[in-house]
């Protein structure tokens, strides 16, 4: 696919002041005390001081110099955010590829890198023996003026030409290695490349990034493309096209992933009534006028940098938010990947903290005290962070611990390894997690074969079936969303539907297979044992009963309502309760055995209902980052 270039819109004078704003605004959240960086912090503050104390003759750069314009308190915070939940993703891809068997190389892409030195601090996450290629791409002009700085503030060697007569490449603006950041065993790997090419014209991505990467033999690595707060400056048809071109030329491969942190806010598809009703239901009213006047202030910025030569009156928003909401964002992304998750900038800064405590800080500083954490709140709501991925064939267990590990808001620690002593199959591994979109047709499926039998003997139990099929386990209508309806139906119930998943390796491919289920929702309250939850849909598949699936499904059910209790959203006394068919035998040994006593027993026709409860006391508070230690 490709794109006519189009006319620049603004002057080099503001795409420049923007780049640097944005290194200044990071640089004084770091001065007045903030700590976003999950490992090797000092190290980030170090490459930040160098990089704002270079003296510079650039009209524009002269008043970035070790004494940044002080920001206010709420944009310092901010931006401590946003630097903490980039950070917390790009130290969460590394450490997984590297604690993987394959210890594989791995590639970091900044695509709009600005004057950042994120890439820099990246390419010290890299271990004795891995590599870490760093690949920052921008427009032509930012990618000369970070090419003097990287090379005056000696952050990065060049590597020695050896044109041998070939054409040179002029897109390819450094390549060398970086300094003091890598392990002395990688010094003589040229891991840092540094290109210039503008986003809207894919062509040139091509010839740019593209040729470059294959030349490297680095397109079948393991990659992670950045975006930070640059979509929103191009075109919604643009921005669609270089999702498109990354999810088709950097995110295809195993392992590899897409993230962005983009702005949040009308969009032009709010001309249509669907998108406004979705946008005025979803998204809170005073958080809907925040973001319209954040975005009308980012696009009073931008006018003042048109060209004079332009008539900005008859020009569109030069301000394009990537999505109304967090879920219109990952509808968007699901166009090009085939899974995206997205929260929105507090969620995603909250994770950081909760998962680097001794190294995080994101409080507010002393000295930086401020009462305005009620703009600060509505400024975080007005910005996502969006993971996604892609496979074409099954999901992957690659793929799966990925996204747990890079989209901690969306599993929130609901995922356990299954202790299946009984299978011996070294092949095949098992996980208890929340239930996703591809899920839904082995649930149904499995659900369905479960009552088969005593279908054909009572019409009661086929009309549970059939209303069980046409509510709760319904199949989403909505082609490629991340959200499962199952899931949507028991969160809006106070639940959520746990499943049972197993890959087994066979012949040299991955197969994601369901082999059970447990749905868990909200009864009733205000009772002698305070909120009660009821175990529903509660099924293993036949052949993989008595290896300990059945075991760990409940005991997540049981967490799910112990989360539940110590946020506060339940009385500190509860109960779970489940009612099963006398006629299954298995399942009125179970529950018993794991702690659960007879509190009904009910007889309709023909079939007797069992009721089994268990009273649960309160208990410590489980962090939900201390609920996956084993992934």
């Amino acid at each position: 696919m490709t794109s006519d270039k189009k006319p620049l819109e603004t002057t080099s004078s503001s795409i420049t002041r923007t780049a640097l704003d944005a290194l200044s605004s990071k640089w004084s959240a770091i001065v007045v005390g903030y700590k976003p960086m999950p490992q090797n912090g000092s190290l980030y503050e170090n490459l930040m001081e160098r990089m704002m104390n270079l003296p510079t003759t650039h009209q524009h750069q002269e008043n970035y110099s070790k004494q940044p314009p002080r920001q206010s308190p709420l944009v310092s915070a901010g931006y401590a955010m946003r630097i903490a939940s980039i950070a917390h993703v790009v130290h969460s891809f590394v450490s997984f590829h590297h604690q993987s068997k394959q210890q594989q190389p791995v590639n970091i892409v900044f695509l709009g890198c600005g004057m950042d030195v994120l890439g820099l601090w990246a390419s010290s996450l890299a271990e004795e023996k891995t590599t870490i290629s760093i690949w920052e791409l921008d427009v032509p002009e930012i990618a000369l003026a970070k090419k003097s700085r990287l090379l005056q503030g000696k952050f990065v060697k060049e590597e020695e030409s050896h044109d041998n007569g070939n054409e040179s490449d002029d897109s390819l603006v450094l390549k060398g290695h970086i300094l003091q950041t890598a392990p002395v065993q990688q010094i003589d790997n040229n891991n840092y490349h540094l290109l210039g090419a503008d986003l809207r014209d894919l062509s040139s991505l091509d010839n740019t990034l593209g040729r470059a990467m294959k030349a490297a033999h680095s397109n079948e690595r393991p990659t992670l493309v950045v975006f930070e707060l640059v979509l929103a400056y191009l075109e919604p048809e643009n921005t669609d096209q270089v999702l498109q071109w990354c999810a088709d030329n950097l995110v295809s491969g195993p392992g590899s992933a897409l993230v962005a942190f983009e702005s949040l806010g009308p969009t032009a598809n709010d001309q249509q009534s669907s998108e406004i009703k979705t946008y005025s239901t979803t998204v809170p009213s005073v958080v809907r006028a925040y973001q319209m006047h954040y975005t009308r202030q980012f696009q009073a910025k931008l006018e003042k940098g048109r060209s004079t030569t332009t008539n900005h009156k008859q020009q569109p928003s030069m301000f394009h938010p990537l999505g109304s909401s967090a879920d219109t964002v990952e509808q968007r992304l699901c166009g090009f990947f085939s899974k995206a998750h997205a929260c929105t900038a507090a969620t995603a800064a909250q994770w950081a903290a909760w998962e680097h405590p001794n190294t995080v800080h994101l409080t507010v500083p002393p000295g930086e005290l401020f009462d305005e954490h009620a703009a600060l709140s509505l400024h975080l709501a007005s910005y996502t962070l969006v993971v996604a991925m892609k496979n074409d064939t099954v999901a992957t267990l690659e793929q799966f611990q990925v996204q747990q590990r890079l989209c901690p808001w969306y599993y929130q620690g609901w995922t356990k390894k299954v202790d299946n002593h009984n299978n011996n199959d070294s092949a095949t591994c098992c996980y208890v997690t929340i239930i996703e979109q591809e899920d839904e047709a082995n649930v149904r499926t499995i659900f369905e074969d479960t009552y088969k039998e005593l279908s054909q003997q009572h019409s009661a139990v086929r009309k549970m079936v059939k209303s069980a099929l046409k509510q709760e386990l319904a199949q989403s209508t909505r082609p490629r969303h991340s959200s499962s309806s199952i899931r949507q139906w028991y969160q809006r119930n106070g639940g959520d539907f746990f499943v049972a998943v197993q890959y087994r390796r066979q012949q040299g491919c991955e197969e994601r297979e369901v082999v059970g289920g447990i749905g868990v929702r909200r009864w009733k309250s205000g009772d002698e044992h305070g909120s009660t939850f009821e175990i529903h849909r509660f099924f293993v598949e036949t052949t993989c009963r008595r290896q300990g699936i059945g075991k760990s499904l409940l005991q997540m059910a049981e967490s799910f309502v112990e989360d539940y209790r110590v946020s506060g959203r339940a009385s500190s006394k509860y109960r779970v309760q489940a009612t099963t068919l006398a006629n299954l035998e298995q399942a009125n040994h179970f529950y018993p055995t794991h702690g659960y006593k007879l509190a009904k027993e009910e007889t309709i026709g023909p079939l007797t209902l069992m009721t089994y409860s268990k009273a649960f006391p309160a208990g410590r508070v489980v962090l939900p980052t201390e609920k996956n230690k084993d992934l």
